[in-house]
Order: structure tokens, then C-alpha cells, then sequence
């Protein structure tokens, strides 16, 4: 690795990197710093637990390039009594040319440390 990684929880002082993050993935080629900014207080507008609060985003950097995202969606889960919040993690992602490595593990780890109950789908359907 050219720099040492960094996991962390995202925020809007990182839109710069997440919309370049976003191009580079292919998940919006028109994504822009403002477009994510956005973006960021409209999931915190509408966070149904802790409204204001914007769900749990987390990347990881080498040195200054985000090259993996992971991002949640608040939701409510039955726990066989009662409803219980949690979140649906969502956009697991590392970019091509750092995958294979423990990148995408760190960015797990991360998030586990920002959320209780979780759910995921850990591949996309074929």
C-alpha cells in the first residue's frame, strides 16, 4: 500500500471524496460535492430514529482517496416480540482495483461500530 488505511464514519466535510468515490464506482458519474452534501442531509432529514441524525456512512481511505463505502438505511426489524430499530447495511463497495485484500473487512468492522442491529444482503443478485 502506497499510504496506510484509514476507516472511519463519513460525513459533509468528506463529500469531495465521496462524490469522486461515486464516479469512480460507477454508481453515479455525475455524482459532485453539493450533489452529495445533499444528499447526506436529506437521509439525516428523514432518519425516522434520530431525526437531524444522518445514518451511519463509512468508508476507508488510502491516504487522502476513499477506495471502499458502505452506507445504511434505518429501518425497523421484528425481533419476535417486539419492533426493534436497526439498519439495512446497503452500497458495500470497494473499488476493483483494491478488492481481494482486507479492505472489506475494515469497512465492515467499521460500521459494526456505529450500528446495533444490522441486516445485509452481502452480494448483489446475478
Amino acid at each position: 500500500m502506497p499510504a496506510p488505511l484509514k476507516a472511519r464514519r463519513l460525513d459533509e466535510g468528506d463529500a469531495d471524496a465521496i462524490a469522486n468515490f461515486m464516479r469512480s464506482a460507477g454508481w453515479n458519474a455525475d455524482a459532485t460535492s453539493d450533489g452529495v452534501r445533499g444528499w447526506l442531509r436529506s437521509a439525516a432529514a428523514q432518519n425516522p430514529f434520530e431525526p437531524g441524525v444522518g445514518p451511519p456512512l463509512v468508508g476507508v481511505f488510502i491516504g487522502p482517496l476513499l477506495v471502499a463505502c458502505l452506507t445504511s438505511i434505518p429501518t425497523r426489524f421484528w425481533n419476535g416480540s417486539k419492533f426493534a430499530p436497526g439498519h439495512w447495511l446497503k452500497g458495500f463497495w470497494v473499488l476493483d482495483q483494491h478488492r481481494d485484500g482486507l479492505i472489506g473487512y475494515l469497512l465492515l468492522k467499521e460500521m459494526l461500530r456505529h450500528v446495533g442491529l444490522a441486516a445485509s444482503m452481502p452480494a448483489a443478485l446475478a
